[in-house]
């Protein structure tokens, strides 16, 4: 009986992920989207004839009924997708009508960005607590925990909520949670939402009296992210970061510097110029100052002398923007602490020399069998080498690798080990998102995959990391296997998030790689991803233009076909078939009139002008059952003045 129950239940939240699906796809008078909110009125119904109401409650990764997680295929997806719209769980009563099914699905199958933008969706759609169709809504800030791509939208969102309304503890809250949220921000997010400077001043000014430790610490944050970008900073960021660094205490920027050159492999004299742009001379001492004192009283050899010399490397460089003054008792203080910690004990120093010596060895040694004893010290050290991700180090080896190679072939089997454990550490490290300094050279070199084809799959379909550069070796490394690639992608085509950042993926890659798997997530989507997928085309330069016009002939939308046509019309030659395809149609009788106005429609929506010609001799036919496409034609030149 309990199994007989279980059944039920797993059906019907099959058929309600049926009908968030549909309702994700059409508008909300759209005949198959009235006939799924239909069909599942009466599944509703049925099920209620055994309950007097059903609560599903929703978790990060599965649906919950009667204390019963639920994650099969497909309910799993729909978790995902309701607790991103801050949904806990959503209760329907025996009773619920039509009108208030349909109005949740149309607007819960929203963007999580747009529904969270509205106040979510008991705000939006006024639902009470008696009503036959419940909605428990998250707390704001549980969704502040996830990782996933759309954090970013939801802490600007909240963002908005929370400086408008005044909520101190939702700005703390969202103050905490940038640390984690920020590293999902870019610079151009700033420049292209000027709102977005205007509220986080109001954070920071909410902070600053009451919240200082949280002040200091966003600050910082703020800060760190622009650093992260210093080399496309433009102009107008600079302003807006100077107000978040005007106010920092010198030890505070010290504090930056320090954490930026011992974690960040990154930060470099470009990083460390933009900062200094921020410092006056006084400042400038005082943050020297500071550090010196935070070296001196640090007790980690190890860290004390990988700071020191990349103090050295950005404070006493020649063009360092520091003063001729600060870099000298810069100078003279580092000698001193140098010399304090310099016969201190290191173990991880050894390493690092001894793997040193044993590139140069390589780079020297012509021996074959001294060559083959220096790759096995290799093997040896290798497991410490991988941990400490210098890229430097990995590029240096690759490239005596194979210089090595180029004059002595018969080497390539010997080294073959190495380059399996070089491209093993960096695609591990690409699919952990981890910065790699480097990064385009060994996308460049890679020449075979250490990790497999099975590693790529499942990384890409199930874990869901698509980056460019993944989806990039992937074509690169497995031609052979594209077929495979498309059969993962037709498995994966209701789950329209997934799709859509398959596209915006493949949309950094070369068109000659994508062009056919382009066509094949059309073929296989809904409407709405047919279309993203001709915005991402029509990013090209190039293009496969009878795909273009098979999509502008076929039994798509307007909408679709306006995306076909603007593609086309980057081409005069094609712009003039577009326009005879579309508006050179024999209808003596007036049986295709209708399909003739969708088409003087797209060209209109267009500014197909090649059509110029067309619109003009419809609009002299003389036949009065062909008045309405006579009066379209006549519209449109009129617009158009011709």
């Amino acid at each position: 009986m309990e199994n007989e129950k279980e059944a039920i239940i797993e059906e019907y939240l099959r058929n309600l992920k049926i009908t968030f699906t549909t309702s994700s796809f059409y508008s909300k008078d759209h005949p198959s989207f009235l006939r799924s909110v239909e069909d599942f009125k009466q599944k509703t119904d049925e099920i209620l004839m055994t309950m007097p109401a059903i609560r599903v409650g929703v978790t990060n990764t599965a649906l919950v009924v009667d204390g019963k997680e639920y994650k099969k295929k497909g309910m799993d997806e729909l978790a995902v997708l309701l607790h991103s719209r801050k949904i806990k769980s959503i209760e329907i009563k025996r009773g619920v009508s039509i009108e208030e099914i349909s109005s949740f699905m149309s607007f819960a199958s929203l963007r999580a960005r747009e529904i969270l933008k509205a106040g979510g969706i008991v705000h939006a759609l006024g639902l009470a607590k008696n009503a036959s169709l419940v909605v428990e809504e998250l707390d704001y800030s549980q969704l502040l925990k996830d990782a996933g791509e759309e954090v970013k939208d939801i802490w600007i969102v909240l963002l908005d909520h929370a400086v408008n309304a005044k909520d101190q503890k939702k700005i703390n809250d969202l103050a905490d949670a940038f640390g984690n949220v920020s590293a999902k921000f870019k610079v151009a997010d700033f420049n292209e939402n000027k709102d977005l400077w205007g509220h986080i001043e109001k954070l920071m000014s909410a902070l600053k009296e009451s919240e200082k430790e949280r002040f200091q610490k966003f600050n910082k944050d703020i800060v760190k992210l622009f650093l992260r970008e210093k080399d496309i900073c433009p102009q107008d960021s600079l302003k807006d970061l100077e107000k978040f660094t005007k106010d920092m205490a010198s030890n505070e920027l010290a504090d930056i510097l320090m954490e930026q050159m011992v974690s960040n492999e990154n930060f470099d004299a470009t990083s460390f110029k933009l900062l200094s742009k921020f410092m006056d001379k006084k400042k400038q001492e005082e943050v020297v100052s500071s550090l010196v004192e935070k070296l001196k009283s640090s007790d980690d050899p190890e860290g004390k002398q990988k700071l020191n010399k990349r103090i050295t490397e950005l404070f006493l460089s020649e063009d360092s923007p520091i003063s001729e003054i600060s870099r000298h008792a810069l100078g003279s203080l580092l000698k001193n602490i140098a010399f304090e910690s310099k016969f201190a004990f290191n173990r991880n120093f050894l390493h690092i020399n001894y793997r040193f010596i044993l590139l140069n060895l390589l780079v020297s040694e012509k021996d074959q069998e001294m060559l083959a004893q220096i790759t096995e010290a290799l093997y040896t050290e290798w497991e410490k080498i991988a941990q400490d991700r210098d890229w430097t180090y990995f590029r240096n080896l690759h490239e005596v690798l194979t210089d090595k190679i180029e004059h002595e072939p018969a080497l390539k089997e010997m080294f073959n080990g190495l380059f399996e454990r070089i491209f093993s550490v960096f695609e591990e490290a690409l699919m952990l998102r981890e910065t790699i300094q480097y990064q385009d050279y060994f996308v460049k070199v890679i020449d075979f995959s250490a990790k497999g084809l099975d590693f790529y799959l499942t990384k890409i379909f199930d874990e869901g990391i698509i980056e460019g550069d993944i989806l990039r070796l992937f074509l690169k490394l497995f031609p052979e296997q594209t077929g495979v690639f498309l059969q993962r992608i037709e498995l994966k085509h209701t789950d329209v998030e997934f799709i859509e950042k398959l596209i915006a993926g493949l949309k950094l890659l070369d068109f000659d790689q994508v062009v056919g798997i382009f066509e094949s997530i059309f073929n296989a989507s809904n409407e709405f991803l047919k279309i993203e997928v001709l915005k991402a085309m029509g990013s090209f330069s190039e293009s496969d233009p009878e795909f273009l016009f098979s999509a502008l002939t076929g039994n798509g939308s307007a909408d679709l076909k306006i995306e076909a046509l603007l593609i086309i019309m980057r081409d005069p030659e094609l712009s003039k078939r577009a326009a005879k395809l579309l508006l050179d149609i024999p209808d003596f009788w007036g049986l295709k009139s209708e399909k003739i106005l969708e088409n003087i429609f797209i060209v209109r929506q267009a500014h197909l002008k090649e059509a110029g010609a067309y619109l003009l001799s419809l609009s002299r036919n003389i036949f009065f059952w062909r008045r309405r496409v006579k009066e379209a034609a006549k519209q449109v030149l009129g617009e158009w003045n011709v």
